[in-house]
């Protein structure tokens, strides 16, 4: 942000995380505002993010758009700071106040009328709490709207720099989802300005995003309303133990696409995260696993959450609701996993008194043999 700006600065905290999460895929559209960090002449570089990436490459992803959510954001997930998730955000004419109570009128600000969109992946976050700029975090990331701070390079196509904060829409897509009408920065508005020169030696494949970008694409997983090779569309593999991945040119799922294929040792666990509240509401668990000699995997599919976890449901003990081609697919309820025996097929509302709907968040598939097993996942969805 430029140096007249300054009164709008979010601080973006530079340490590091590991690994990134896909979030789930809702396609439902929330209003937000969004400022702008980054570009020559701001403190605040987006090259430093908490997510830990780095030096970002312009051509790598979804190059130098960029994102810092609040902390405070409804979908913020803090055990993975929803790095690597990406959104599509539009600028949204409207008038809306700061945390202080200061009235912004922004009704006529946008380009196109607010009618086209960028994507900007995660790779940092606007804390509420941060002493050093605490003013100005303070002013926008404290939850009193849902924030983004978004890299100069991405507010650019929306609207002009000089207003510092926008109303916005925003909802979390793929990231290699392509907007209907994507955003441009107008010919007649000077680009902004990257002071920070590339490493030495550099060349586009040590971009860390490269293998969060590699994974995103490797698995087929979808949601209910979008199905394609665009990654982990709801869940990240993180956490899982006793497991080898099979490589790309094994893991081809049953529609010719790449599938989620892992050799299970002894006890071993496939495990999955998504953020908090990926399965409120929500009534049915779909995914289609690979038949290894004729028969279903033995293993035990487990949710979870924070608090504690839900009842324990055994793949074999389930009817396959369709097959093709060595796979079969499977359409669990999620009131199967509800430990107080409600198993109508309504709407799942939580594992038992002590564990919510919102709380669950996490996906196992566990080994039930002492020995190696083979299993093969592919469009994992909730609907």
């Amino acid at each position: 942000m430029s140096a007249a700006m300054a009164m709008l600065a979010v601080a973006v905290v530079a340490l590091f995380a590991h690994g990134a999460t896909a979030a789930s895929i809702d396609w439902q559209w929330h209003t937000g505002r969004a400022t702008h960090y980054g570009g020559a002449g701001d403190p605040w570089s987006i090259h430093n993010g908490h997510c830990g990436y780095g030096y970002l490459d312009p051509s790598v992803g979804t190059g130098w758009d960029i994102a810092a959510p609040s902390d405070q954001n409804w979908d913020y997930d803090s055990s993975t700071s929803n790095c690597g998730v990406c959104y599509e955000i539009a600028c949204n004419g409207m008038d809306f106040s700061d945390f202080y109570g200061n009235y912004l009128e922004r009704t006529d600000v946008c380009y196109n009328g607010g009618e086209t969109s960028v994507v900007v992946m995660v790779s940092d976050i606007c804390p509420c709490y941060y002493p050093s700029n605490q003013y100005s975090n303070k002013r926008w990331c404290c939850g009193d709207m849902q924030h983004f701070d978004v890299s100069v390079f991405a507010f650019e196509k929306l609207a002009d720099v000089k207003w510092g904060v926008i109303g916005i829409k925003y909802r979390r897509v793929p990231c290699d989802y392509q907007p209907a009408k994507k955003a441009y920065r107008p010919s007649s508005a000077a680009a902004a300005q990257e002071s920070t020169s590339a490493p030495w030696n550099w060349n586009s494949s040590k971009d860390k995003r490269w293998t969060l970008w590699s994974q995103k694409q490797s698995w087929n997983f979808g949601d209910a309303t979008y199905s394609s090779t665009a990654g982990l569309q709801g869940w990240s593999d993180s956490g899982s133990w006793g497991i080898a991945k099979w490589d790309r040119d094994s893991s081809w799922g049953f529609d010719g696409q790449q599938a989620y294929c892992v050799t299970l040792s002894g006890y071993g666990g496939a495990k999955f995260n998504a953020w908090s509240g990926a399965l409120s509401s929500k009534r049915t668990l779909e995914f289609w696993v690979r038949m290894n000699d004729g028969a279903a995997p033995d293993v035990t599919i487990k949710l979870a959450s924070p608090n504690g976890g839900c009842k324990d449901v055994r793949l074999r003990d389930l009817t396959p609701n369709d097959s093709k081609a060595g796979w079969q697919r499977y359409w669990v309820q999620l009131t199967s996993f509800d430990w107080r025996g409600r198993n109508d097929g309504g709407a799942f509302s939580g594992c038992s008194d002590s564990v919510s709907d919102w709380d669950v968040n996490t996906l196992f598939f566990t080994n039930n043999w002492g020995s190696n097993q083979y299993l093969c996942l592919d469009q994992i969805k909730l609907f």
